[in-house]
């Protein structure tokens, strides 16, 4: 609890800083041509969910982290690249089957910045491919953890947030992404079909570094 209250005074303490200084000296981000020379690495944690499953399979947790660079097109355009990880945790309602789905993903994305001020929304799309695999888990231990399967497929996602920067070269970004899958290849288990032509959606936080 004391750590919290520490990382909670700590950004209270930087955006006040950078309050101030935005309002003594105007707004605290590069201009856009020294902006174009930079490239943004975002650094981001979040909360996956899966929609679109089969009734007869909950979702009980669901993770993500990636990592972006993006570099500027213009000077409300970034074009990036994006690779991360989500993590879901199944239970089948049948059987109480308990499965976990790791989501290995890669995209390339562009955003356009809505304002260049302290706060930035921006909205954009992201077109990816995810590499899934599949496990079956045995809390009890009295069955062997089983992979499954693997599976790819495609998708595209609109994309929505805003970037909070605080110091000319860190900030911290919001956001909020939802993939639509896109057609793959048919398997004979439902299961595995269902979740091909599952969407989903994250919500991240990030770090944000100019370089």
């Amino acid at each position: 609890m004391k750590k919290l209250f520490a990382v909670l005074i700590f950004i209270h303490s930087a955006c006040a800083y950078s309050y101030q200084s935005y309002k003594s000296k105007g707004p605290i981000v590069l201009d856009g041509a020294s902006d174009e020379r930079k490239i943004n690495a975002i650094l981001t944690v979040g909360a996956s969910k899966y929609s679109g499953l089969p009734d007869f399979i909950n979702q009980e947790s669901g993770t993500n982290i990636g990592l972006e660079l993006e570099t500027y097109l213009a000077k409300k355009i970034t074009l990036g690249l994006g690779v991360g990880l989500n993590n879901f945790d199944l239970i089948n309602d049948n059987n109480f089957r308990e499965f976990e789905l790791n989501n290995l993903w890669l995209e390339a994305n562009s955003k356009f910045y809505l304002t260049e001020k302290m706060v930035r929304p921006f909205i954009g799309v992201a077109l990816g491919l995810s590499f899934a695999e599949i496990e079956r888990v045995d809390e009890t231990g009295e069955l062997p953890n089983k992979k499954m399967a693997k599976f790819k497929k495609g998708y595209v996602a609109p994309v929505v947030g805003a970037d909070l920067i605080l110091f000319k070269n860190w900030g911290i970004r919001l956001e909020g992404k939802y993939a639509f899958a896109l057609a793959g290849d048919e398997d004979r288990r439902r299961l595995i079909n269902d979740l091909k032509a599952s969407n989903w959606y994250v919500l991240n936080m990030g770090l944000i570094g100019k370089f």
